[in-house]
């Protein structure tokens, strides 16, 4: 075992209360969804950026330091360097380090790109903190935290490891790979290149290329369908790709 992989081991044990059993009810559902559940334009609500989804950061002091920036600002962008930080707007070329904080609003859009060449897309309403910016002889494993809002990954690389964390799971995948996540009242996952992994409360659950999930709560047993007909959102990320 790697070292990139005892250290997300470790995180699941410690982040986590003990994991029910995956799920081995066969196949399941394929059907095709209604539609994505988070688009890239969020209800009037009031998004709090300081909001806690109850995760335990991992740890992150070994490994050389990694630095990510900003490669496409649209509209309101703001960031932070953590949770501390007062907020500034974001701009090209803007360097990011790990416990930075990004938040989209009011339309804007924003693009982060890693050093191995992977980039986070984000959408109106997303708000999301570089947690873990870690690298060593195996690779590089990056964790993110999305508290609201659409993100999409694009991993470039087979030995980087991305995991996204929302209030009802974790989306891990290693590249190439691309997949996407929306949280608002539930969270959803989507992938439309390799594969990514769901892990939660209730076990967890492979989504491969072509399929899509959707939790209300994190008790909720995972039902993997076809992908929604692409949206806007998905439209604009072709023309980025």
């Amino acid at each position: 075992m790697t070292r990139i992989e005892t250290r997300r081991r470790s995180y699941w044990l410690t982040g986590f209360l003990p994991l029910a059993l995956a799920l081995s009810t066969g196949q399941p559902a394929r059907a095709q969804d209604s539609g994505y559940k988070v688009q890239d334009n969020p209800s009037s609500a009031t998004i709090n950026p300081n909001a806690n989804t109850g995760f335990a950061p991992a740890e992150a002091t070994a490994g050389p330091v990694r630095l990510a920036r900003f490669s496409y600002v649209s509209g309101n962008v703001t960031w932070r360097a953590d949770d501390a930080g007062s907020w500034e707007t974001g701009s090209l070329n803007q360097p990011l380090r790990q416990s930075a904080q990004i938040w989209v609003s009011e339309g804007g859009r924003a693009e982060i790109q890693f050093d191995d060449g992977s980039m986070l897309r984000l959408g109106s309403g997303a708000v999301v903190t570089l947690q873990t910016l870690y690298s060593d002889q195996d690779g590089e494993f990056t964790e993110l935290k999305l508290t609201g809002g659409l993100a999409s990954m694009r991993i470039k690389q087979d030995r980087s490891v991305f995991q996204i964390d929302t209030p009802l799971f974790s989306a891990k995948a290693r590249g190439p790979a691309a997949f996407r996540v929306g949280v608002s009242d539930g969270a959803e996952l989507a992938v439309t290149r390799g594969e990514a992994s769901a892990e939660g409360p209730t076990g967890n659950q492979d989504v491969r290329k072509g399929e899509y999930l959707s939790l209300n709560d994190a008790n909720a047993s995972y039902r993997v369908r076809a992908l929604p007909r692409a949206d806007s959102w998905e439209l604009w990320n072709e023309q980025r790709d």
